[in-house]
Parts: C-alpha cells; structure tokens; sequence
C-alpha cells in the first residue's frame, strides 16, 4: 500500500501548490487595483483567466491523481484474492485430482464468500467515486423490466437454492437511467431479500408510473426489520445484527451504496416492514 501512500502526498502536495498560486494572485489582483482607471478592468481580466486555467489545470490533475487511487487499490484488494479463486475453482473442477462432497462444499463456500468479496470492494470503492464526484451516472432510456429480469438472472442461482418464488412485472416500464448502477441496486436490494425468505418463500417486484414519476418496489415475506433499526439502514457501515456470531454477512455498505445511486438519479428510497415481510420502495423521475 506504499504506492497509496505516494499518491496521497502527491495529492496533498498539489492542494498546497493551489494554495500557494491562489494567494500569489490575490496578492496580484490587489497590487492592479491600485493601477490606473484605464488599466484596471484590462488587467483585472486578465488576471481572473489566469486565475481560472491555473485552477482548472490543477483541479484535473487532482482528479486524476485521485481516479490513479482508486486504481491502485482497487487492484491492490482485488491482486490476492485472484489466486484463491483460480485456485479453488481448478480444485473443485477436479484439476488436481477427486475431492469428496465434504471438501467439495467447503471449496463452494470459499469461492462464494470470495466473489462476495469482490462485490463489496467494488461498492465500496465506487461508493466513494460517487462521493467525489468521479461516478455519475450515464443516463439513457431504459426498460426497468428488462433490467429487473437481468438482475434475477444474476442472482438464479441463490434463488433456485432457496425455491424462491420470484416475480416482476410482465408489462415493459421505460425509465431514464444508467442501466448498469440500476442493476447493481437491484441486485444488492434482492440479495438481502433471498437472505431473508424462507425457503419456498417469495419476492415480488412491481412498477408503477404516474405523473411522470416511476416507483419500483421491491417485496418479501422474509424476517422482516426491527422499527429501531430501519432508520439506520441506509447509513455507511451498518449492520442490523451487530454481535459477534450475526449470522448475515457484509461490511454494511450495500443499502448505503443503493440510496447514492438513487440519490445521483435525484430519486427517493425508502423501507418499510412490519412484524415480517420487507419492501423497499424507491421512486424516480420517468
């Protein structure tokens, strides 16, 4: 995480170079005020675009110095847990010989808690790209149907496991929104669902447009919330069960990392359960 560290100061050594410049042409600005009344605005002007391509120039590498960041590690969080994946997928594949079911399993779970992994590091760190302005969202006319129906067919096998009854809507719902980071929500709002549920159980998902206003619902008949605990949901970092043997796994930045890109499509999102039963409600403009 060395490489980290370097670019942080090269951050921070670029904000102080902004500092340094912006206080160098205050001191400019005041010194042309005192010019004469024919050469004041000219220079002033001028003085101000300086002011402003100097900003601009140093703003962008600052981005850039930052996007750089997120780069490194992301890939320095992702680099070890690549050959433990490889790895126990030529194991269960049989590469180096039988393995029984016992072993077989554990290999199952392993793989699975490592893609689990892999999806909360890359919420996590897009969660930041969104706070810093590097993430919006690229908006294009959808059909949330289609997208509802994609995120199912990511998420088929959890629910085949569980013998989920799994619903959405058979009329097509023409949204505009970034499809890729609708579909992300979806998929982490479905996933506490299926934990949720029962086996057998089921999850509902429904559209509703009027007044130019689109409202996706997403239902179960899983455990349900505790009052207490709704409020808290959205915050980063959260966890319902906050014990050391909580069953549920995650660092708590799923429910987080939906209400941002609800929020980024100026939208609204919402939870509410009573004794049991789950539905998650976000509305946005059609």
């Amino acid at each position: 995480m060395n490489i980290v560290a370097e670019k942080q100061r090269e951050v921070e050594q670029q904000n102080l170079l902004l500092e340094a410049i912006n206080a160098l042409l205050e001191d400019a600005v005041k010194k042309f005020q005192n010019l004469p009344q024919n050469h004041e605005k000219n220079e002033l002007k001028q003085q101000n675009m300086l002011l402003e391509q100097i900003n601009s120039f140093i703003l962008d590498n600052n981005q850039k110095s930052i996007e750089s960041i997120f780069s490194i590690v992301s890939h320095e969080l992702r680099t070890p847990l690549a050959p433990i994946k490889a790895y126990s997928k030529m194991i269960l594949d049989g590469k180096f010989g039988s393995i029984n079911q016992d072993q077989m399993a554990k290999l199952s779970t392993i793989c699975q808690n490592v893609s689990t992994l892999e999806q909360i590091i890359q919420s996590s760190i897009d969660s930041k790209k969104i706070e810093t302005g590097l993430l919006s969202p690229k908006l294009e006319k959808c059909d949330i149907v289609s997208i509802m129906e994609d995120a199912r067919k990511q998420l088929e096998d959890q629910i085949n496991e569980k013998n989920i009854t799994f619903s959405v809507p058979a009329k097509r719902h023409f949204i505009t929104c970034d499809h890729d980071l609708m579909k992300r929500m979806l998929v982490e709002i479905i996933k506490n669902s299926i934990v949720a549920v029962p086996k057998g159980g089921n999850i509902m998902l429904s559209v509703e447009q009027l007044d130019g206003k689109t409202q996706i619902k997403i239902s179960d008949n899983g455990c349900g919330i505790p009052k207490n605990k709704i409020t808290g949901l959205f915050s980063k970092l959260y966890q319902i069960d906050q014990s050391n043997t909580r069953e549920k796994s995650g660092l708590g930045v799923g429910l987080f990392f939906c209400k941002q890109i609800v929020e980024a499509h100026n939208g609204t999102i919402s939870i509410h359960s009573e004794g049991q039963g789950t539905t998650v409600s976000i509305t946005l403009k059609t």
